[in-house]
């Protein structure tokens, strides 16, 4: 499943710095008492990996520690005379919830490389940074890069962390005035998102009233495929109920992924198969050993392809227990356990073997071609214009010639 970006919820944000005698240290953190009881080992820990080599510099960290929180941040090192040493070396690292999601996990590293730059950028600009490390006092006047003296009446570091925790999570954006003369502001922006929507895929509203969305300005071509994204149809069908180019609809589908609009999913059928991937869920609600008992199902053997577990059976053997749990339409509640991440789809792939026999019907050849391992049942469905996956194995069965064979890969 494809989806959009998640935001995670940054529980702290902590400044690290190479000092001259003490070595790697936090010097300042938000909240005061992030780890409890255990905040000398682990700030012993993060220092360690938050403040290396300085050939680290520009490259984003992150780790688990305690096994609860995951810390990330990008180390920052700058050359400069006017430095101790010559250099000065920090690092301001967000602290979140070590949860099992590959999207916040890329997340947070967005967030902690913007962060780090933001500082840097602030540091580079006017000195402010080293002058809070170095123990300058709000009001004394200071030279800046041996052109400027700025008279400062600064906040304090810790509550322009603290600033910066509060306004990242409620508006992913931060706006501090740090003095007078002098403001941190950057915002968030979603990362790139490289998603190729192929038009096998099925797009599911991820935002209630999608249908409903009047923007100002709207694209038309948005405004003609949002009423046929139902999680049922497929991109291709959307481009065909819609009637725009195809290329017209990826487009626009992949910028409503871009923007958490909507989510991708694979095309649904009672013949499919699917395997539970919600192990390391913290969430586990009652539809669980459903999910659970579907994943059992799917995972029968198979007999020269004759399905012995699939949604179709699943539905047939666990019917009572459905009726039981309120699962009034199978298509919601697998179209939900792909949104939770409690099952993956199985994808099947035909594969011919010796396959060198050219019949004179040329549509025949093309879709034997098809059939070498590299596409799904479901593209080729798609592509050839068959009605359901079982006609595509219907077609396989009947195109097989005696010196040819036909094997099938799952994944």
């Amino acid at each position: 499943m494809r989806i959009h970006w998640e935001w995670p919820n940054i529980e702290g944000i902590l400044f690290c710095k190479f000092d001259g005698e003490l070595g790697p240290i936090v010097l300042c953190k938000d909240p005061v008492e992030i780890f409890g009881a255990n905040q000398a080992l682990y700030f012993s820990l993060i220092t360690r990996y938050m403040v290396p080599d300085a050939h680290f510099s520009g490259s984003v960290i992150s780790f688990v520690i305690g096994g609860k929180w995951r810390v990330v941040g990008m180390p920052i090192v700058i050359q400069d005379n006017k430095y101790l040493r010559n250099s000065f070396q920090f690092t301001v690292c967000i602290v979140v919830n070590n949860i099992n999601s590959i999207q916040l996990e890329l997340f947070s590293r967005h967030i902690a490389k913007i962060l780090g730059y933001a500082f840097k950028q602030l540091e580079e600009d006017s000195g402010t940074v080293y002058s809070y490390c170095t123990g300058i006092n709000d009001s004394e006047t200071r030279n800046i890069s041996g052109k400027l003296k700025l008279q400062i009446n600064a906040k304090d570091l810790s509550h322009i962390l603290q600033e910066c925790r509060i306004q990242l999570n409620r508006y992913h954006k931060v706006c501090i005035d740090i003095s007078k003369n002098e403001t941190l502001s950057f915002y968030v922006r979603n990362p790139s998102y490289k998603c190729k929507v192929q038009l096998i895929d099925v797009p599911v509203p991820l935002y209630k009233h999608l249908i409903n969305i009047n923007l100002p300005g709207i694209d038309i071509s948005l405004m003609q495929i949002i009423p046929y994204i139902n999680g049922k149809n497929t991109s291709y069908e959307i481009a065909k109920l819609s009637l725009l180019p195809f290329d017209n609809v990826i487009l626009c589908l992949e910028y409503l992924i871009y923007y958490g609009l909507i989510g991708i999913i694979d095309m649904f059928s009672l013949d499919n198969m699917y395997r539970y991937i919600g192990y390391d869920n913290k969430e586990y609600d009652n539809t669980e050993n459903l999910y659970i008992s579907l994943s059992n199902e799917c995972s029968n053997l198979f007999n020269n392809h004759k399905r012995n577990g699939c949604v179709r059976t699943f539905q047939q053997k666990f019917s009572e227990n459905l009726e039981n749990m309120e699962v009034k339409d199978i298509h919601l509640f697998i179209i939900e356990g792909i949104l939770k991440q409690k099952i993956k789809r199985i994808h099947e792939y035909p594969i011919i073997f010796n396959n060198k026999s050219k019949s004179e019907n040329p549509s025949l050849n093309e879709f034997k071609k098809s059939c070498l391992g590299l596409h799904s049942l479901d593209y080729i469905q798609i592509m050839f214009g068959y009605n359901s996956k079982e006609e595509v194995i219907q077609e396989l069965t009947n195109s097989i010639d005696h010196d040819e064979e036909l094997y099938w890969a799952y994944y």
